[in-house]
């Protein structure tokens, strides 16, 4: 007599999974072609945290001396960034229906637009 796990040995112990059976999984279902800024996922907000603080590190290898000098002005221009950066993936994801609405140019330029005016943010104070 066969087990029950023998008889359905496509189905693991916690159920379907994603590369074997009927609920196989596509990359197209999470990503749309005319969704440009898709922002609004945990993992493509890690990344844009970590693409800034990268930049930054770099741009600030630069300017500094000394490691603590480095160290020090990271710190600033960290706290310079980062509310921008927040303000530009608050707005994009408060706007993703008016955006996903508009044409791939326009999301792209409106996605420019508001990253721009993000940067202002930080140095008007």
């Amino acid at each position: 007599m066969n087990s029950p796990a023998a008889e359905n040995s496509s189905v693991s112990s916690f159920g379907n999974t994603t590369i074997v059976g009927s609920s196989r999984f596509e990359a197209s279902q999470l990503f749309e072609s005319s969704r440009v800024f898709n922002v609004c996922h945990v993992g493509v907000i890690l990344r844009a945290v970590l693409l800034v603080l990268g930049a930054l590190a770099i741009g600030v290898m630069f300017a500094a001396n000394s490691l603590f000098a480095w160290v020090v002005q990271m710190a600033v221009v960290t706290a310079v960034a980062f509310p921008c950066l927040l303000l530009w993936l608050v707005l994009t994801c408060t706007l993703q229906g008016f955006l996903f609405s508009l044409s791939r140019s326009w999301q792209w330029a409106a996605g420019a637009g508001l990253g721009a005016g993000s940067a202002c943010f930080g140095w008007a104070g």
